[in-house]
């Protein structure tokens, strides 16, 4: 099994973008394990810098 550590760098308020990078990495997720078994994604990490 192999893991993979997301850091996203975002500020609190106004964007979606932290929240679009946990939905990718979600489907990366599910369509890696399509084709190559299982993908653990165990950590994130969200940094938010005021």
């Amino acid at each position: 099994m192999q893991e993979i550590l997301l850091v996203i760098n975002e500020s609190p308020y106004g964007s979606e973008k932290a929240y679009n990078a946990l939905r990718t990495a979600m489907n990366l997720q599910k369509k890696v394990k399509k084709i190559f078994g299982e993908l653990k994604i165990s950590n994130f990490w969200l940094t938010f810098f005021l």
